[in-house]
């Protein structure tokens, strides 16, 4: 089976893309522009997919389901679980995994 290219962008300029790691889950993520919505995560052996777990937007944006509704959104401790890295980062992340 072929590895994928984490290179490769499904067709979208470099530079929309913002690039992020989870330390404590070994995830490196990207976010295309200023949507964490619709964000991404890097998987060996699939290459680039949808992130279905929300583990980079909801750390992005400090979401804590288990806080009492009203205060899930902003979780400084959820914040702290993921740092901004570079696309060079990232690449380097994704090779040590692959």
């Amino acid at each position: 089976m072929a590895v994928p290219d984490p290179e490769k962008h499904n067709d979208r300029p470099e530079d929309e893309y913002r690039y992020y790691y989870v330390e404590h889950l070994n995830l490196v993520g990207r976010v295309r522009g200023e949507n964490v919505i619709f964000s991404e995560v890097y998987q060996p052996g699939s290459g680039w997919v949808r992130d279905v777990n929300h583990d980079i937007s909801d750390r992005i944006l400090g979401y804590d389901p288990s806080e009492e509704p009203g205060w899930r959104m902003g979780n400084t401790d959820i914040m702290e679980e993921i740092r901004s890295i570079s696309r060079e980062e990232a690449m380097r992340l994704i090779s040590e995994r692959v």
